[in-house]
């Protein structure tokens, strides 16, 4: 009991507006190209994010991916998570560890992350570790029953290893896998399941 205390006053500590401030280093260090850096700080927001009970951080770190910025006069304005998707591997990995995290924690999660921007990293990334990733959240979009739809565009000869994946994890979740109806209570509540379980 004391441990979950712990780790319960440690996200606190993180909650708003400071864990969005990780979300906006790790892009200006995607963006520099130290994508390790990145990595790591997008690794500790995936880690606190799923702690129980942290609603002020899950809507802190939401908030900075989905916000827009202009990082180069290049490329138009776009959402953090979609400048890392495109960055080095190292960043790439971290920013889907995140996606992933999020969606562990709440299945509605994923309305938050434009489905198109994941698809093309499933189809066209070759670097393994981020296909690694790439597929662990394909499993857990495949949670909920309009991303499910979605996905099976790809036939179940290509989503085998999304499958493989997604047996692997199905003990982590209380009830079925696949929710049916995006009005159950499972689709909104909390899952308490975090980036490290079932690893």
């Amino acid at each position: 009991a004391v441990f979950k205390e712990l780790r319960f006053d440690a996200a606190r500590l993180l909650a708003h507006p400071s864990s969005a401030c990780l979300v906006n280093a790790a892009t200006r260090h995607a963006v520099s190209n130290d994508g390790e850096a990145a990595r790591c700080l997008l690794r500790v927001c995936a880690w606190v994010v799923g702690l129980h009970g942290s609603m002020e951080v899950e809507s802190a770190i939401m908030g900075a991916l989905n916000h827009k910025v202009e990082l180069d006069a290049y490329s138009p304005a776009k959402e953090r998570w979609m400048w890392m998707l495109g960055a080095e591997p190292a960043a790439a990995v971290g920013v889907l560890q995140l996606i992933e995290a999020l969606l562990r924690r709440r299945v509605s999660n994923s309305k938050a992350f434009e489905l198109s921007m994941l698809q093309s990293v499933f189809s066209f990334r070759q670097d393994q570790r981020v296909r690694r990733a790439v597929i662990s959240v394909f499993a857990w979009l495949r949670r909920c029953p309009e991303t499910r739809a979605r996905l099976s565009f790809y036939g179940d000869e290509n989503l085998k290893p999304v499958y493989e994946r997604q047996q692997r994890y199905a003990a982590l979740v209380r009830g079925p896998w696949e929710l049916q109806r995006i009005d159950e209570p499972e689709y909104a509540n909390e899952a308490d399941i975090t980036i490290d379980d079932g690893q």
